[in-house]
């Protein structure tokens, strides 16, 4: 499964952690250089999620308080900032991407030490010469918004 890439379409959610390393309450006691970059995709429909979970082994996650409205999603965790691009191929600044936009991401899984109890974990594909999301609908990010989503809980 290591080599098996997929495309899936979703909404992200928690934008402001694509480029800004998320240090919320259960990682805020651990060395900066842990915290990771996230990408959540949510709002996936039944057939991706069969995708993600039979060619990937990644099992989507549904929370029993979806206050946010995320719907069934997967997060994705990386040393570095997350790139992206309109279908056109033009560069989009991550900062001006808003909760609710629509994105196709190309994924990778890895094996973790608990993938037995929870499945691989889903890797974006891309980075410096092939962005990580093509943005297919764009939601301009309220930057305002920020300094309140930082502290959201996952």
């Amino acid at each position: 499964m290591d080599d098996k890439i997929i495309k899936v379409q979703g909404k992200i959610f928690f934008s402001y952690n694509l480029n800004n390393l998320n240090k919320n309450k259960w990682n805020e006691n651990q060395p900066p250089e842990t915290w990771r970059y996230e990408l959540h995709l949510g709002q996936l429909d039944e057939a991706t999620v069969n995708r993600l979970d039979k060619e990937l082994n990644v099992k989507a996650r549904e929370k029993e308080d979806d206050k946010h409205g995320l719907g069934v999603f997967i997060r994705c965790k990386s040393k570095f900032p997350f790139t992206a691009e309109d279908m056109d191929g033009n560069v989009i600044d991550p900062t001006d991407i808003g909760n609710g936009t629509v994105a196709v991401v190309a994924l990778k899984s890895y094996d973790h030490p608990m993938s037995g109890k929870y499945g691989f974990a889903p890797r974006s594909v891309g980075g410096k010469s092939k962005p990580n999301i093509i943005i297919k609908e764009l939601v301009q990010r309220d930057k305002s918004e920020d300094k309140v989503l930082e502290d959201v809980d996952l």
